[in-house]
């Protein structure tokens, strides 16, 4: 398995999501404050608090030490936190003079796995060498990518005699060493966002800030975002600021009445108006995601620049609260009190042999797509008109409908080509090399028609799970990007759903012996188990974790709650939701 991105995740943030779609209100002029009416904005709950509270304080070294007191000390004082300056103090204690004031913590962090604790060997006169079991890395842009279970990695740290004969540090890379748990209390995971290529759009991407206070959290995020979306991102989102501008003060200032002053380099006087209105429309997304941030405000020179009320955009579209399946040979929602298969109206799936795995468009009245015997994508009017076959395959894999209207396809056996096909009878087919030879087990769109997850294995059977960027022009797609792996710590996997924007659930298992299970998988976070379900061979998704479904080879069809899985109903199978 390859690397991921992570974050932090937990039942409660995944309840906010779900209550969260990504349709932002324009922005004013001036001084914008986050609306508190009007389509809501996704973000964690805001906690009117200084920061987090670390009851752990660290010594700081003592006369005497060996190099490896002198490292052992300073990884501790490292996993003190951020609370405030004094821990960082007390953690350049341990560092020469040379280096004491140039070492950025925050630039990047090695995660470590809270279940093993650092090795730390002295391995010359002068060096002591770190192993620890990784369990991701941060880079300096806050994208943290996960590894696969089991990976080691040895951190060396030169040392000198200061001029009290006492050993510090005098060579270490930037960042921080840290664990898991500790790494999950000094960071918080922060969405940013960008425009998608053709406007239409903000799309997503996952990143972690330090959170040691408001304003390092926002200063990071206006960094993030001028220096652009993650390189997996490039081919369906962009930035919007004009080439050259930066930050022109260290940091983001956060007023004690909750406005956020991003004062920029001059360059972004060039910016048009529309892109300086996105900018803003950046900002405040990422801004509402911040406790005690309540307007935010761009300066030049001190001197606040005015922007026109830009454009709303579409974010994540919603998938509905009922799930679909095929019971009895009809296409049906599942609803009512007890929960029953109800079948759609006008749909007619009598003359398609062997239908199976629907697919729906999220509009009232959109594509409705089957499988006929597994080969060939066969679009059932709502109307009761016939059925008409848009691809015809050998072994499709389940096919998804985005926002747009296009089903999605590829053959299980991949020759390198992904497929979209739309309702008039167009087709595109399109190029991914890396598949070749592999077999695709699952794909899904994003809900907001910008991304793709793949579930796919090699021939010797290793699996992964990739996100790739869908490209667009004028809303027909025309490429998709290069592979994001995710869910490294995944040993199988069957099928992938979307969660929320940000996140998705996939049928797997981790470990040899682990029984299967439905897996959270951030895209920019660690791989959670959510519950096990050795019988499960299908799996649903509405919008979060509440509203994850599997269903059995009996058509028993399960929904989760915090625990376990509650029956839901019988007689079904191919459970879906739109999308």
């Amino acid at each position: 398995m390859k690397r991921i991105q992570g974050r932090k995740t937990t039942s409660s943030r995944a309840a906010t999501t779900a209550g969260l779609a990504m349709a932002l209100v324009a922005l004013l002029a001036g001084c914008v404050g986050i609306p508190t009416s009007g389509p809501v904005q996704r973000g964690e709950p805001v906690l009117e608090e200084p920061g987090p509270i670390f009851p752990v304080v660290s010594a700081g070294p003592l006369p005497g030490d060996s190099p490896v007191d002198i490292v052992r000390g300073f990884l501790n004082a490292q996993a003190a936190g951020f609370s405030d300056t004094l821990q960082l103090g007390v953690a350049r204690q341990f560092l020469s003079d040379s280096v004491r004031n140039t070492w950025d913590p925050l630039k990047q962090a090695v995660v470590y796995t809270s279940t093993s604790s650092p090795d730390i060997q002295l391995t010359g006169d002068r060096t002591v060498r770190v192993g620890v079991v990784v369990a991701g890395t941060l880079d300096p842009g806050g994208q943290f990518s996960e590894v696969s279970a089991g990976t080691n990695r040895d951190i060396g740290f030169g040392l000198e005699k200061d001029a009290g004969r006492q050993w510090r540090i005098s060579t270490l890379d930037d960042g921080l060493l840290v664990s898991k748990s500790d790494f999950d209390t000094l960071y918080r995971e922060t969405l940013i966002y960008f425009p998608s290529l053709d406007g239409a759009y903000l799309v997503p991407d996952v990143r972690w800030f330090s959170n040691r206070s408001v304003g390092t959290q926002a200063t990071q995020a206006v960094r993030a975002i001028l220096g652009g979306p993650s390189p997996f991102l490039r081919d369906s989102a962009t930035t919007v600021v004009s080439v050259g501008v930066k930050l022109a003060s260290d940091a983001v200032t956060v007023t004690p009445d909750g406005i956020a002053q991003v004062n920029l380099s001059v360059e972004e006087k060039a910016a048009t108006p529309n892109k300086r209105a996105l900018l803003k429309l950046q900002l405040q997304a990422a801004f509402a995601q911040l406790p005690t941030i309540k307007a935010v405000q761009i300066l030049v020179g001190g001197v606040e620049l005015s922007a026109p009320d830009p454009p709303q955009l579409s974010g994540d579209a919603l998938p509905g609260t009922i799930p679909w399946a095929i019971a009895g040979g009809r296409l049906v929602r599942i609803e009512g009190n007890p929960p029953a298969p109800v079948a759609v109206p006008g749909v007619n799936l009598s003359t398609i042999p062997e239908p199976s795995d629907p697919a729906i468009g999220y509009q009232n009245g959109g594509l409705i797509v089957v499988l006929s015997m597994g080969q060939n994508l066969v679009y059932v009017p709502a109307d009761g008109t016939p059925p008409r076959t848009l691809f015809p395959g050998h072994h499709l894999v389940p096919p998804s409908v985005d926002r747009l209207d296009w089903a999605w396809t590829a053959e299980a056996q991949s020759r390198g080509t992904i497929v979209a096909a739309r309702q008039n009878g167009g087709v595109m087919r399109m190029k991914a090399d890396w598949l070749d030879g592999r077999s695709v087990r699952s794909l899904r769109v994003s809900r907001d028609g910008s991304r793709m997850v793949i579930v796919s294995a090699s021939p010797v059977g290793v699996v992964e799970v990739d996100v790739v960027a869908i490209v667009r022009r004028s809303g027909i797609p025309q490429r998709i990007g290069e592979p994001l792996p995710i869910g490294a710590t995944l040993t199988g996997a069957v099928s992938a759903a979307w969660v929320d924007e940000a996140s998705v659930a996939v049928l797997g298992r981790a470990g040899v012996h682990a029984d299967l299970g439905v897996y959270l998988v951030p895209i920019g976070g660690p791989t959670q188990l959510l519950l096990a379900r050795p019988d499960a061979v299908a799996l649903a998704a509405g919008r979060g974790e509440r509203a994850l479904y599997v269903a059995n080879a009996a058509g028993a069809l399960f929904v989760s709650n915090t625990t376990s899985w509650t029956a839901f109903t019988t007689g079904v199978r191919f459970p879906t939701f739109p999308g």
